[in-house]
């Protein structure tokens, strides 16, 4: 099954144990990527070391262990990775402009110096096998929208069909809706992108409907369709769908 990004955009120290972008947005299969603080949460969990991130915020020490992954701050250090993974057209497809193509080193490092997106936000790499090899990141709201956040996600392809963002999802959706003290968490996805729909429908997402004619994509006009997830339904995003 292809499994690749969402359209959605991406404390102290802070570890999270769970079974079961760049000039990105990491977000959310993937979501069209977007990607600003709260209250502090503890949880538990075994802490993965890390090497110095390329910003400092109230999230530089976070490490989210999952089976086979781990979402931890960028890294200065993360640059050829993230090279090798999103210079990829069919990464591309499922993100907003802001994901560029071809994605050059000039792209890269704008990123991991928080020229694209704001990376004091929970903005985090996905890791397997040592190496950043996607991306999901959170975006809050502000003013009387400051209880929500649009997130989103990328990954690599050659990761791509194993499940490895459902579990992803599964795992940042409830730590930053309680990190950010959120009530609403939602992701966009394109229209021709069923994969990342998925992603979110696994998750607990509910589909509430479609912003028509919202985007251009490849000179073609896509239609947008909205997932969130209410924080009365924060438990349930653990439980990932079978």
């Amino acid at each position: 099954m292809r499994e690749c990004l969402c359209r959605c955009f991406v404390p102290e120290t802070t570890t999270v144990k769970a079974s079961v972008r760049p000039r990105v947005a990491p977000s959310v299969g993937h979501s069209v990527i977007p990607a600003s603080a709260a209250p502090r949460s503890v949880a538990c969990g075994n802490l993965v070391p890390m090497s110095t991130p390329v910003s400092r915020s109230r999230f530089h020490d976070v490490a989210l262990r999952g089976e086979g992954f781990v979402l931890r701050p960028w890294r200065s250090d993360d640059l050829g990775a993230l090279l090798e993974h999103a210079n990829d057209i069919r990464i591309v497809r499922g993100l907003s402009d802001r994901f560029p193509h071809p994605y050059t080193r000039e792209d890269g490092e704008r990123f991991l110096a928080g020229d694209v997106v704001d990376l004091r936000d929970p903005v985090l790499a996905i890791e397997v096998d040592g190496q950043a090899c996607g991306g999901i990141g959170a975006r809050p709201g502000h003013g009387g929208r400051r209880h929500g956040a649009e997130f989103g996600y990328w990954l690599g392809h050659s990761l791509w069909g194993r499940g490895l963002m459902t579990q992803v999802v599964a795992l940042y959706a409830p730590w930053v809706m309680q990190q950010l003290a959120l009530h609403r968490l939602q992701a966009t996805v394109l229209d021709n992108n069923p994969a990342s729909a998925r992603v979110l429908q696994k998750n607990g997402f509910e589909e509430e409907g479609a912003l028509r004619c919202a985007v251009v994509k490849f000179g073609e006009l896509r239609d947008l369709r909205v997932f969130a997830k209410v924080k009365r339904s924060l438990e349930d995003a653990t439980q990932t769908a079978q």
